[in-house]
């Protein structure tokens, strides 16, 4: 009965929430016993109440900073700086241009919306159709929950034990790579296959390269600091979030001086309306994780997995699968919350590394950010460049095909994601 609720909720349209929430009440109700009412708010309050979250109104009001300060902006001119001249250059940019912001914002909403005002317009009066623009800089910025800083990665790595953020950001780069790779692999077909337009830049002179380089260095010294700073043990993710905002702010007072005092509301407002979200979809959560472990719905699952097969790789298939079914209807946040301890234990039965089953479940849900019905960039870059959504997902199936190739060689090869977070210590 709860999961027909459930299921009744999610169509009426109701926000997750407020649905996970529900279904674990009425569960409790269910029970006959009221004293399992009194442990629900401890529920909410013990999900919210852990260090590592304290990272993500940090990294959010960072990103918000630099962007709002268009601190940000010299990263494309960074990314044409090295691309140069080639057949079909500014897709190429848009690739490299989106990897790189994915190291400052950790968001792909961010990233799409960031870099789709700048790089659609200037790839359409390049030569390039509207649609390729607009479809190319969707998939692009799946990457920003994928390279670290990675909100999606704290948020796991405070829902499942055993895996710590530093081993995580660590695991995301190679997989972040991978995709880069196989978006510019596929603009190598297409740009040969239709012609595409030869990047025209400004002759190359030493002083253009040090004007640019020296525009872009706020932003490329984004991820050094926080990745050096966790990585090298001498900060948490939480403080390195913090080291952000402090980094952030003085780039503002001692170099752009383009926000004032009056920005400082509206940042925090952002900062908490969307921290708020996130917090409230993890302390709904966690009631539903409890029905889920009270009912042994996990155990149950992994048992009759294990019936059906004991391959290792049919396993990673059907996890792979399942994520990127999950990924087409739920939004990435909730959706960690949800599925990563109930497949878990299904990753463990099968020898599967934790690391690994990470990065299946975080690009799996990432690659679910630009398939319909519920792709967020396909929505923020349809709605940046003017296009109709259906039009843009019939552009969209090359690219597709492209992070299907990468998310498989993740999939079925564990050192992708785990050989760097290995050879690092974790």
């Amino acid at each position: 009965m709860t999961l027909a609720i459930l299921i009744a909720l999610l169509v009426l349209g109701v926000p997750l929430a407020v649905v996970m929430g529900m279904g674990g009440l009425y569960y409790m109700f269910d029970l006959g016993n009221p004293n399992f009412l009194r442990i629900l708010p401890q529920m909410m309050i013990s999900g919210i109440y852990k260090f590592p979250l304290m990272a993500i109104p940090f990294f959010v009001m960072a990103g918000i900073i630099m962007s709002r300060a268009r601190i940000t902006d010299g990263i494309v001119a960074f990314a044409q700086l090295i691309v140069g001249s080639v057949r079909g250059g500014l897709a190429y940019v848009n690739i490299l241009a989106n990897m790189l912001l994915a190291g400052v914002s950790g968001s792909a909403v961010a990233d799409a919306a960031a870099i789709g005002p700048i790089l659609i317009p200037t790839m359409e009066k390049d030569g390039y159709p509207r649609l390729f623009a607009t479809a190319l800089t969707a998939s692009s910025a799946i990457m920003g929950p994928i390279i670290p800083p990675s909100l999606i990665a704290i948020i796991y790595a405070s829902t499942v034990s055993g895996v710590s953020v530093a081993s995580l950001f660590a695991a995301g780069i190679i997989p972040g790579a991978l995709i880069a790779l196989a978006l510019a692999a596929m603009v190598f077909i297409l740009g040969r296959r239709h012609n595409f337009p030869t990047s025209r830049t400004q002759p190359l002179t030493f002083r253009y390269a040090m004007r640019v380089c020296w525009s872009a260095l706020p932003s490329l010294a984004m991820p050094g600091i926080i990745l050096g700073g966790i990585m090298g043990g001498i900060c948490t993710a939480t403080e390195a979030g913090a080291i952000a905002i402090i980094y952030a702010v003085l780039l503002v007072v001692f170099r752009e001086h383009n926000l004032s005092w009056k920005d400082i509301p509206g940042i925090m407002m952002e900062t908490a309306t969307i921290t708020a979200v996130v917090y409230l979809l993890i302390g709904a959560s966690m009631i539903l994780q409890w029905v889920i472990g009270k009912e042994h719905i996990a155990e149950v699952i992994a048992s009759c997995l294990t019936d059906i097969t004991s391959s290792r790789y049919v396993m990673l298939g059907i996890i792979a699968l399942v994520t990127l079914v999950v990924g087409m209807v739920l939004d990435t946040s909730p959706a960690i919350l949800i599925f990563a301890p109930l497949l878990m234990p299904i990753a463990q039965s099968a020898g599967i590394d934790p690391l690994h089953f990470a990065m299946i479940l975080i690009i799996g849900l990432a690659i679910g950010l630009v398939t319909p019905p519920v792709g967020m960039c396909l929505f923020v870059c349809s709605s940046v460049a003017g296009v109709n959504f259906n039009a843009l997902c019939g552009t969209l199936r090359p690219f597709l095909i492209a992070l299907a190739a990468a998310y498989a060689a993740v999939v079925f090869c564990p050192l992708a994601s785990c050989w760097l977070p290995r050879a690092l210590g974790y």
